[in-house]
């Protein structure tokens, strides 16, 4: 169980989404229901449906993770830039969500 999860927080830090989803649709059928799979399945369901130009669903599934918070510190970086993303897709800018994807990154020589 904790092997699936590992495989697939890998596969998404090498931005390989569509592996990460088939590992985590892996465990569904293993029947390992866990609230660290799910987080993780929507996270990449989201990402998935902005490569295939889905993007208000896309959008739909990352807000939800970035309100819930739920995939970490690690991968929240990457939900607001996948959001902005798809907010400009959808011509629906948010220069909110630029700077928030800001405060998240440690800049060089900051004093934050």
């Amino acid at each position: 169980m904790k092997s699936l999860y590992e495989i697939a927080r890998i596969k998404i830090e090498q931005r390989n989404f569509y592996e990460a989803y088939h590992t985590l649709q892996r465990a569904t059928l293993l029947e390992l229901e866990e609230k660290a799979f799910s987080k993780l399945k929507l996270f990449t369901e989201g990402v998935i449906h902005l490569m295939k130009r889905k993007f208000e669903e896309g959008v739909t599934n990352l807000t939800d993770v970035i309100k819930k918070q739920e995939v970490g510190d690690h991968f929240l970086p990457m939900a607001f830039n996948y959001r902005a993303y798809g907010y400009f897709c959808c011509s629906k800018t948010k220069v909110n969500n630029f700077f928030n994807f800001l405060r998240l990154i440690p800049i060089k020589g900051s004093i934050r």
